[in-house]
């Protein structure tokens, strides 16, 4: 439905309503089956360079890499901000909210401080054209069934497209 709008400018932001909860997730985090990834520096983002090659991980491998990562950039730049008890997450309302907390406001300010300032030097490593097919989708299963283990559910194709 939003595409016609959002291939005007290549990219979109889809915010989910405040209370939505993704629930299962599709991709298999036990297949021992491996993907490449990019590395890419978040500094240098707007210099065009080209992205070097990442490690290989399979889901559950990356999934424990991503964790790491986000716990380490946590405790560098949030460690005020108490994951198990929530502590701040009502502050941060605003644009102006305070920074200390760690929440996806913060952190998407985070990046487009870090890409437009190089303000910090920050490396990520990202999936590179993982197959959908072949590993799932970090996304949750549509009405449809589109995506079960990178499967199509046949009961569910005539389905008519979720609202």
């Amino acid at each position: 439905k939003i595409r016609p709008e959002a291939q005007h400018y290549g990219i979109c932001k889809i915010v989910p309503p405040a209370g939505w909860n993704p629930g299962p997730l599709c991709a298999d985090m036990n297949i021992r089956k491996r993907f490449s990834t990019k590395h890419q520096l978040l500094h240098r983002l707007q210099e065009g360079v080209a992205f070097g090659d990442g490690d290989e991980y399979n889901p559950g491998e990356y999934n424990r890499m991503a964790s790491a990562f986000t716990k380490d950039y946590k405790a560098k730049n949030y460690p005020e901000h108490d994951l198990l008890t929530g502590m701040g997450i009502e502050e941060d309302t605003s644009d102006d909210a305070p920074r200390r907390t760690f929440t996806p406001k913060n952190l998407e300010r985070d990046y487009w401080e870090i890409v437009e300032t190089r303000s910090r030097e920050i490396a990520v490593e990202y999936g590179n054209d993982v197959d959908t097919d072949e590993f799932g989708s970090g996304f949750p299963l549509s009405e449809r069934g589109r995506c079960v283990y990178g499967t199509r559910d046949p009961q569910k194709m005539e389905l008519p497209e979720p609202k």
